[in-house]
């Protein structure tokens, strides 16, 4: 069957709702360069070696690629909305996790599920965005590009700038009070869309 559009009625708050929906692939995107600059600083801070600090990084990356496909399959089936926030979720719990780390193998451990998290939300966000600018689809791939290239374009920026006039714990602090506005927001204004609701007939 073919996917309903399914937007808010109010066109200021479709608005919001992509907001909602683009922070959540920033921030999705933006963790795989923000970390780079700040590694020398969280390598001092928790004693960790050359090695430790390149599984920081890779972490991430390797899980990120690795559940990006399966994810989108996920959202297919029980929920587009439905995965995409519970990978906020993740990714904003894992996001404290990580800035609240004792020791390295913590940090890997917290990125590596921030990584799980973060390939729910870049590879849904598409999906999603399409669903709220139905009549524009080029639009939704404009967003969705130049949010996805600004976020890794600024990402060292912002790391330096947060460790510099913070630390570098709140490069993934900073991640928290997003996720905990964006959630509540893509609830409320994105409907459910996937398999089971655009067919019921699936779930006989």
């Amino acid at each position: 069957m073919t996917t309903p559009s399914v937007v808010p009625r109010s066109r200021p708050w479709r608005n919001v709702a992509v907001v909602a929906v683009t922070a959540g692939l920033f921030m999705g995107l933006l963790d795989l360069s923000i970390v780079t600059i700040v590694i020398p600083e969280m390598g001092r801070s928790l004693d960790a070696g050359f090695g430790q600090l390149s599984w920081v990084v890779n972490a991430y990356v390797l899980m990120e690629a690795a559940v990006i496909l399966p994810a989108g399959k996920l959202g297919d089936l029980f929920g587009r909305r439905a995965v995409f926030v519970s990978g906020m979720a993740v990714f904003a719990v894992s996001s404290l996790l990580c800035g609240l780390a004792p020791n390295p193998e913590m940090l890997i451990a917290s990125r590596a599920l921030q990584g799980l998290g973060g390939a729910a939300m870049v590879t849904l966000s598409l999906p999603l965005l399409t669903q709220l600018l139905p009549e524009n689809r080029s639009l939704a791939w404009t967003v969705w590009s130049a949010t996805g290239g600004l976020a890794l374009a600024l990402g060292p920026s912002l790391g330096g700038l947060l460790t510099e006039t913070l630390s570098w714990r709140w490069v993934f602090v900073v991640n928290v009070p997003v996720a905990v506005v964006a959630v509540p927001l893509i609830v409320v204004l994105v409907q459910e869309t996937g398999e089971i609701f655009d067919d019921p007939q699936r779930l006989l």
